[in-house]
């Protein structure tokens, strides 16, 4: 396995969040305990012989050869045990779940539990599979989550764009619990519409790393993966052992490296460490602000940066509403010495997301309305536990730091003329407040310089304004 690809790899993923896709094929699960697609061929040859009253002798793919002069196809074997998609759904089931009286154990791989860990951490979003089985589900809810899966055409439709979802599993040949899922030739051959669309959609604007496919027999794929021209991220091409000449060839087509691992199991465990090492040490040298805010209106500019700007926003989002969440304790009676905790508390949380969106805001499309808008709604969502005590006067305090930023956009988008998220802006709804049921009511009545009444808010501060304090909390912050 050549560590400097590798290693090129890890780096590229960590530090382009959600970009690269993974596209896994059967030898994926080849340490699962399911069966490969040859072991499941010579078990259907054992049977296919057994209802002509003939016996293999334990050779199965002999006995094939000398009945019928041919190499045995999976298809053909098909037609002559089934003839309807439920009756090979049942018949396929066993091969992909646990198995007492062939002692076989069906589990995830290491390999299924490191993507997962990828996956859960967002460093990959999407992974296009050609396998039937749920192992890499399995991984999934091991690790907490459930996972969202494509399993027909028919499941494209109303689905959110790729770029909003957490992470989808893209099982383009279906699920072997479900009748319409695709393995013959013929069906192999070509996907409907909707399905090529989604895999165009994946293979123009992601990265991909295939791992467990040899690109032989997916003939609908290949054509695909062919026919798209544009090469916006790189493609990675493993194999074990011997490189087939189908996957070489798209390699070149692809502009792709081809890297040659030991198996899937130590490449993908070897991939996450190298990741997780970065990450460490990305923790001890954070990038400063005005790099953040440079490398955000580097992707607002480039209309191929929106996942890149999107996981930029939602990381410093999340710094945000850490800090503010683990000190909403509004239990206190609001006085200044409560309200001069919590600004400093919230404009600290926002020393960098401030700026951050007040550059986007300047750049933004109207396809980057959605992640300034979450910034505002994260940070709006209330406190609120069930069986706890809040002051009412101190939990408006919640929304000083979403206050701030909901000015400092609205003041962008008036001055560079973004009218279209400023409607949206003041149309944005407070988060659903299962406590309070206040689900339709705008959010602008708690995020304004006038929701804390201006007298009291003198009063806090000790001072005798005439202007609302929100405006010399921008002339500071800005």
């Amino acid at each position: 396995m050549n560590d400097n690809i590798l290693t090129r790899q890890a780096f590229s993923i960590q530090s382009n969040k959600g970009v690269y896709a993974l596209f896994l094929g059967s030898g994926i699960s080849r340490s699962s305990g399911v069966l490969t697609g040859w072991d499941i061929v010579l078990d259907l040859i054992t049977k296919y012989a057994a209802t002509i009253a003939e016996d293999v002798n334990d050779k199965p793919h002999e006995w094939y050869v000398n009945k019928f002069g041919t190499e045995p196809d999976y298809s053909v074997l098909l037609e002559k045990l089934i003839a309807t998609p439920v009756e090979r759904m049942k018949l396929l089931k066993k091969y992909f779940e646990n198995d007492s009286f062939a002692n076989r154990e069906v589990k995830p791989t290491k390999a299924h539990q490191y993507i997962a860990k990828l996956l859960k951490e967002k460093y990959i979003k999407v992974v296009v599979t050609t396998n039937f089985d749920r192992l890499l589900e399995k991984a999934l809810l091991d690790e907490g989550i459930n996972s969202y899966s494509i399993t027909h055409s028919d499941d494209i439709k109303g689905m959110q764009p790729l770029v909003h979802i957490d992470h989808v599993i893209i099982k383009v040949n279906g699920d072997y619990l479900d009748s319409r899922f695709l393995n013959t030739k013929n069906e192999l051959s070509d996907y409907p519409a909707p399905m090529r669309e989604l895999l165009n959609e994946v293979f123009c604007n992601f990265g991909l790393i295939t791992c467990g496919w040899s690109a032989q027999w997916d003939i609908g794929l290949v054509n695909t993966l062919k026919s798209i021209n544009t090469f916006r991220y790189p493609y990675c091409f493993t194999y074990v052992g011997k490189c087939e000449t189908e996957l070489s060839d798209l390699a070149i087509i692809r502009k792709g490296e081809i890297l040659q691992i030991n198996d899937a199991d130590t490449y993908f465990y070897t991939l996450y460490e190298k990741i997780s090492a970065l990450e460490r040490v990305n923790a001890m040298n954070p990038m400063s602000k005005d790099i953040i805010v440079a490398r955000a209106k580097k992707y607002a500019k480039d209309s191929s940066g929106l996942i890149e700007l999107e996981e930029l926003v939602e990381n410093e989002v999340n710094k945000a509403y850490k800090k503010i969440d683990s000190n909403a304790n509004y239990d206190r009676f609001l006085d200044k010495h409560t309200f001069v905790y919590f600004k400093e508390i919230h404009t600290e949380a926002i020393t960098v997301l401030q700026p951050l969106l007040f550059t986007i805001t300047r750049w933004a499309k109207e396809e980057h309305h959605d992640i300034i808008l979450f910034a505002i709604r994260k940070l709006s969502t209330p406190p609120y536990q069930t069986g706890k005590h809040y002051s009412e006067e101190t939990v408006q305090l919640h929304y000083l730091a979403s206050t701030l930023l909901f000015y400092s956009i609205g003041i962008s988008a008036l001055v560079f003329k973004k009218y279209k998220l400023l409607d949206k802006l003041f149309k944005l709804k407070k988060p659903d407040n299962v406590v309070l049921k206040d689900y339709e009511r705008l959010l602008i009545k708690n995020v304004n310089g006038c929701a804390i009444e201006h007298k009291k808010m003198n009063q806090l501060l000790g001072t005798n304004t005439y202007t609302p304090y929100i405006i010399n909390a921008l002339n500071n912050c800005c």
